[in-house]
């Protein structure tokens, strides 16, 4: 049922971001972290940073579980009304990864363990055994992608233009990714 199982998954997405201290500098591209409940298809928790495969972009996925999400998005000036749309405070039993370094690390082991989560290690090579996470990437990036095209987005191209086009800075692109959330949580998805 809801709050069982878990799967966690990083995702580098395909944007080049600027500075926002400075617009006419380009950073890089932006990790985005989900963690869906596997039952009920619902995001809990998400983290947008620079830091690939590190430990840090874990901790703050955990840390955004714990957050009050209505408060959280209130920072980047987004409400809604309902709490049931963006759930806080689920501790789940299991979590299912890949065998990316910093699932296999001690340091998200301890996490686990402190939180009683068992955590489940997928198979090597193996995304489709945590479908539910690598396919939100995929609809996170066919939803971003019309609207980023001309502002930043990398093509998989010679002459992909994205560090010139570049505009969003990862507050503005937190943003995109919580309005994502918000209304990823608030369909009905058949499998």
């Amino acid at each position: 049922g809801p709050g069982d199982m878990v799967e966690i998954d990083p995702c580098e997405v395909d944007i080049s971001l600027v500075s926002a201290i400075d617009p006419t500098k380009t950073v890089g591209r932006p990790i985005v972290y989900f963690m869906i409940d596997v039952y009920s298809r619902i995001i809990l928790a998400m983290s947008v940073a620079f830091d690939n495969n590190s430990i840090l972009g874990l901790t703050n996925l955990f840390l955004n579980l714990a957050d009050d999400k209505q408060k959280y998005c209130e920072k980047y000036g987004i409400s809604y009304e309902n709490p049931k749309i963006w759930p806080s405070n689920i501790i789940p039993n299991n979590v299912r990864v890949d065998r990316g370094a910093e699932f296999r690390g001690k340091e998200f082991e301890r996490i686990c363990n402190e939180l009683g989560i068992n955590r489940i290690l997928v198979t090597p090579g193996s995304g489709s055994l945590k479908g539910v996470v690598e396919q939100s990437f995929h609809q996170l990036h066919s939803k971003q992608n019309v609207h980023v095209e001309k502002h930043g987005l990398i093509e998989k191209r010679h002459d992909s233009k994205h560090h010139q086009t570049a505009m969003l800075n990862i507050e503005e692109y937190t943003k995109m990714v919580i309005g994502f959330v918000l209304t990823h949580n608030q369909q009905c998805l058949t499998t």
